[in-house]
């Protein structure tokens, strides 16, 4: 039906209850045999948590819609498959942030609260000689180990809330260093045909492989120089150190890693794993760089005093919003739990939309008054005797902006670990760019109204601008002043060059709102 938006909308422009001629219009629109477009449309992603379908298709099936998939958007003039290109990029970017909820869920909550949250953020990507998942975990653990942030660096406080953007840009990174990947062991597909493969093939690249190569792709680049290319694109900080890291994986044995990565890992499971990766390999970088490195750590000269102010009062503002935020989760969590009658632990918040309106999102970017609510995804495991090794629980919350609870503007929250990204809708995180999970079955703010009012032609925000502004957020190839949380002179001195910090109260005015 996206691919007929202009008649749909002039069917449903009119007031009131829909008449019976309405319906058999809009019938006879749905009957109409799909077009091009409509096979963007026809996509689905499957649960985001990574939930397989019951039903499994035969490969012949899958083979057809594949090639008819590759076929369709050559047929297109380069406007239009630039801008399919973009929409099958956002999927496959919602497919991977599905495999960081996944990780996030298998490591354990004292180690991803003290230590691997950074080294995720920083150098989990999804790529690797393993599945995605099993990826993340790895490079995660490795980079933790190998590139280990100094003492005096590390925050002082235990980290509840895993930050949005910051999350979105590893997966950016991970999209981009997959389609790389992809397109040097495969040079002779384009870049839409490199991510329309990756999204069939669940974001896993060695099976993306496998399937490009049924379609008459032939294998010429060799893995060594795909992961050299894909981690200097995706942005890691050794690129020769990662790639030798997952080439000496390759020769690990499966089984052993298979054994260690099932379920949710104990930090017990975590140490075993460290030690079973290959650390033989250290930094691979320049004596000159590491000379500069030793310098700028001992001397702190790679930062200002007004950077190491910044950093140190940025830090304190991310962690009271932090506060702020789990106090509101645990608040609606515990209201959930009484109703159920099963008690639940958080075990991490990954992800935050705090602009959403209270009504209707008509003229949202124009909005400059403080929003009624906020979305938030966090996961939580039940209390009990297997707590221990039970898998956290994916859920979905709305919440009120306002420090005290009001009776007007009640908090709650549901599991989504049922929901599918591309089902269950919401206006003001798909216009903010924000990855949040909703929940299928109940009613939230963004749900309804606006996409009623879009549907009429009466909202006050063009939709050129809704999609514009989605890629935009989308798109998180950045650095950011976040980064200044978790500051590492070890890997930052560039960083720190390029954002001096003149005056710290002006800077840190400009996030008067919430770190999320």
């Amino acid at each position: 039906m996206a691919s007929r938006l202009a008649d749909v909308t002039a069917v449903l422009a009119g007031q009131g209850p829909l008449s019976p001629a309405t319906i058999r219009s809009i019938a006879k629109l749905l009957r109409r045999g799909p077009t091009i477009m409509d096979d963007l449309t026809n996509l689905s992603l499957d649960h985001l948590c990574g939930k397989k379908k019951n039903k499994k298709r035969k490969r012949s099936e899958q083979t057809a819609e594949t090639i008819e998939g590759s076929r369709a958007h050559k047929k297109l003039g380069p406007q239009l498959t630039f801008r399919y290109t973009l929409a099958l990029k956002l999927l496959l970017l919602g497919k991977i942030h599905g495999h960081y909820l996944q990780a996030l869920a298998k490591l354990p909550r004292d180690g991803l609260r003290k230590l691997h949250h950074c080294s995720l953020l920083r150098g989990g990507y999804c790529y690797g000689p393993k599945d995605p998942v099993s990826n993340i975990i790895l490079n995660t653990i490795w980079y933790g180990s190998m590139f280990p942030t100094p003492q005096k660096f590390h925050l002082q406080f235990k980290v509840d809330m895993i930050c949005t953007d910051m999350l979105a840009r590893i997966e950016c990174c991970s999209l981009y260093g997959l389609v790389t990947f992809l397109r040097t062991r495969l040079p002779s597909i384009s870049e839409h045909d490199a991510i329309w493969y990756l999204f069939r093939s669940d974001a896993d690249v060695h099976k993306a492989i496998r399937e490009a190569m049924k379609h008459d792709h032939s294998v010429s680049g060799s893995y060594q120089d795909a992961y050299r290319q894909a981690a200097v694109v995706s942005w890691h900080d050794d690129p020769d150190a990662l790639v030798k890291f997952a080439m000496s994986s390759l020769n690990m044995e499966s089984a052993q890693l298979l054994t260690i990565l099932q379920g949710t890992l104990t930090n017990g499971r975590v140490e075993c794993l460290t030690m079973a990766l290959p650390h033989q390999y250290p930094p691979t970088k320049s004596e000159e760089q590491a000379q500069q490195v030793t310098q700028a750590t001992s001397n702190s000269h790679v930062l200002s005093k007004n950077q190491k102010r910044f950093i140190s009062e940025f830090q304190k503002k991310f962690r009271r919003d932090q506060n702020f935020f789990v106090r509101k989760v645990k608040a609606a969590l515990s209201d959930y739990s009484q109703q159920k009658g099963v008690h639940y632990k958080l075990h991490i918040i990954c992800g935050v939309n705090p602009s959403v309106p209270g009504g209707s999102s008509v003229a949202l970017f124009k909005k400059r008054f403080p929003f009624e609510y906020f979305h938030i995804n966090f996961l939580a495991t039940a209390k009990g005797p297997n707590s221990a090794v039970a898998a956290p629980e994916l859920f979905f919350a709305q919440c009120s902006n306002s420090v005290e609870e009001r009776r007007k503007r009640p908090s709650w929250c549901s599991p989504v670990s049922d929901s599918r990204i591309d089902n269950v809708r919401c206006f003001s995180c798909e216009f903010n760019g924000a990855k949040i999970v909703h929940p299928y079955d109940e009613s939230y703010c963004g749900r309804y109204e606006d996409f009623n009012i879009i549907a009429q032609g009466k909202h006050g925000t063009p939709n050129d601008l809704i999609i514009s502004s989605c890629h935009y957020h989308s798109d998180m190839m950045a650095t950011m002043t976040e980064d200044f949380i978790y500051f590492d002179p070890n890997m930052d001195s560039e960083f720190a060059k390029m954002n001096p910090i003149s005056n710290v109260a002006r800077e840190l005015k400009g996030f008067k709102g919430r770190i999320f």
